[in-house]
């Protein structure tokens, strides 16, 4: 089977676009809550970004005071983007 230059300029570009998607998947840092590193629990990969949500309730929202919420910690999995929701600290370990 013979490719053209054209054919071939295509694959190299597909093959770029998947490097880089690879690349920034496996992007990320370590961490750990109590004393217990994070490993996802979808796919058991331990790179992730480290994010916070606000937990808005009816009452505060109500009153147009969202801002005086709790915040939840999440890790956002880098190779699934699987959200883990934490209440205590995520910690980062050192690599």
């Amino acid at each position: 089977m013979y490719y053209d230059r054209e054919r071939i300029e295509e694959l190299r570009k597909q093959g770029e676009e998947y490097v880089k998607k690879v690349e920034k998947r496996e992007k990320g840092y370590r961490y750990q809550v109590n004393d217990t590193e994070i490993k996802c629990i979808h796919c058991g990969h331990d790179r992730f970004q480290e994010d916070k949500a606000l937990l808005n309730s009816r009452g505060l929202s109500f009153f147009d005071l969202d801002w005086l919420n709790d915040s939840a910690n999440i890790a956002v999995c880098k190779k699934c983007s699987f959200m883990h929701w934490f209440a205590d600290p995520i910690i980062k370990i050192d690599n």
